[in-house]
Parts: structure tokens; sequence; C-alpha cells
């Protein structure tokens, strides 16, 4: 099951975060950014297997942080680590699941999504 609450939702949102989020949302043209990079492969493994929560969780929009904000406070407002995820793929990756399959991964296999949306690396 997909947990609802994230970060975003259980902390009291600030208007710098606001800003950030905005650019991040407009960069990203209101798209999840996961979602347009899927193979067929793995979206026929979603449909076949997770089609329903998907489409529960799919059409609400997050802005998620390529690593922890609390271990990377200086990343917190920082566009260039945050990309716009749909709920179902941002709560995934929060659990540290795989997207398509929910089995579990490590914080490498979570950063390699994270990649694979072209957001930038701490350096």
């Amino acid at each position: 099951m997909i947990e609802e609450n994230n970060i975003e939702f259980n902390n009291t949102i600030d208007d710098k975060w606001e800003e950030v989020r905005e650019i991040v949302l407009k960069r990203d043209n209101y798209i999840c950014q996961l979602s347009i990079r899927l193979t067929d492969i793995e979206w026929n493994y979603i449909q076949e297997f997770h089609l329903e929560e998907f489409k529960m969780f799919s059409k609400i929009l997050d802005c998620a942080h390529m690593y922890p904000k609390g271990s990377n406070p200086e990343i917190k407002y920082n566009p260039d680590y945050v990309v716009t995820l749909c709920r179902y793929f941002h709560s995934l990756l929060e659990q540290f699941k795989n997207p398509v399959t929910r089995k579990g991964i490590n914080r490498e296999q979570r950063l390699l999504w994270f990649k694979r949306m072209k957001v930038k690396k701490i350096t």
C-alpha cells in the first residue's frame, strides 16, 4: 500500500519552499518526470500489477528531493536537487521501493532512479 503522508505534508510548508516548488513544477511542465522516462515494459508491469493504485495517486504532483533533506539541509531550497513526481512514485521512492516492482531497494538503487530523471548530483 502507498503511504499518503510524506515529509512535504507532515511539515509546515514555508514561503521559500513554496517558491522552490513552483519553480520545479514549472520547469518540469507539471509532469511527473519518472512517468515520462519509463520503458514500455515497465509501464506494462505497472498496468498489470498496480494499475488501480497508480490511478489513485498518479494525479497528485509532489516535488521530491533526490537526497534526504535531513542529512543534506543545504539542498532543501535548491531546485537542482528537486524533481516533480506523482504521489505514486514519490511515495515508493521515499519508502526505498522500486517504483515499478515495489520491491525494496537500497540507497544507491534509489539514487539511480533519480539520476534517470537527470536530477543533479551532490558534489
